[in-house]
């Protein structure tokens, strides 16, 4: 027979097992709340890169009549990367004599040297988009019409 001393300890620890499977069971539960909140947020941050990405490069996927200006503004947005290859012979011959990468001399990103020796002013270019074959964009180039 079990004393009623022994029935009282026996409860007490029962109970302390039943705090430590309550509190390990909170644990467990907030741990999983706060993976899956972890994880929405890094899905909307994936989605706001992928919406700047698409408003950045959207505007020169096979685009004509574009400006010097507007080669102008995505080369200092990207300072190379991806890299920005420009074609300054006008006509059907293409030849991209310009390139900015992320090694470019630092002379290649003088807005002077840019907008005087490079880009006329009143060239106008057509523009695409070069992946690689994850998709991702490795450069753009602009053609000069």
């Amino acid at each position: 027979m079990i004393a009623i001393d022994e029935w009282s300890k026996i409860i007490w620890v029962s109970i302390d097992l039943m705090t430590a499977a309550l509190i390990l069971v909170s644990a467990l539960t907030i741990s999983r709340i706060s993976r899956d909140f972890g994880r929405v947020q890094q899905q909307e941050i994936n989605a706001v890169a992928v919406t700047k990405l698409y408003r950045t490069y959207n505007r020169y996927d096979n685009q004509t009549n574009l400006t010097p200006q507007d080669i102008i503004t995505l080369i200092f947005e990207t300072r190379g990367r991806p890299e920005i290859w420009v074609d300054t012979t006008a006509g059907s011959a293409v030849s991209f004599t310009q390139k900015w990468t992320p090694t470019s001399p630092s002379n290649m990103w003088d807005l002077t040297h840019i907008t005087e020796n490079v880009l006329p002013v009143t060239a106008s270019y057509t523009s695409t988009i070069e992946k690689n074959a994850n998709g991702e964009i490795s450069r753009v180039e602009f053609r000069r019409d």
